[in-house]
């Protein structure tokens, strides 16, 4: 499954085309510092003869590094793209003088 990965100062960007996919039949969680994608893809009736689709079961793991927010992770699912939009870690941590 392709992907792309985008950064900026303050979150990654990572999107992965998915089309056909039913959103409600899509996963999308964090386990063992990766995130996962799972999807499954409604196959037509018939013998397939050619195609370039992924797979009707659809897994993709991605290894996230420490500065990021596992805890803030935003999707969104339109005309077949999956966006993830992951926060960094604030490199600054001010600390309070008492």
């Amino acid at each position: 499954m392709s992907f792309s990965l985008y950064t900026s100062d303050d979150t990654f960007l990572a999107q992965i085309p998915l089309p056909g996919i039913n959103p409600e039949k899509m996963e999308v969680f964090v386990e063992q510092n990766q995130l996962v994608i799972k999807a499954n893809r409604v196959k037509p009736e018939g013998c397939r003869l050619l195609g370039e689709l992924p797979s009707e079961k659809i897994e993709r793991r991605l290894n996230l590094n420490s500065n990021v927010e596992t805890q803030n992770i935003e999707a969104k699912y339109e005309q077949g793209l999956l966006s993830l939009i992951i926060a960094k870690k604030s490199k600054r941590i001010d600390v309070r003088i008492a």
